[in-house]
């Protein structure tokens, strides 16, 4: 268990998680990255989140625009 990341342990079963290659944190330990995943596992899935607020796909296109053409 000392190579792993996350443990889920349920009833009838039991989920375990590779450690994720990136955590960003911010100043109070909130999960926090502008414009990057702020959780990211090497196959690739990636949590992105503002001061520990889980950032919608919505919300990361309309960061990635040029402000004058939206």
């Amino acid at each position: 268990m000392q190579h792993c990341g996350f443990v889920f342990q349920f009833e009838k079963v039991c989920i375990v998680c590779d450690r994720p290659c990136k955590l960003s944190f911010d100043e109070e330990n909130m999960l926090h990255a502008e414009g990057e995943p702020a959780l990211q596992f090497p196959d690739g899935y990636s949590v992105y989140a503002c001061h520990g607020r889980h950032a919608s796909q919505e919300e990361r296109y309309y960061e990635e625009q040029d402000p004058d053409s939206v």
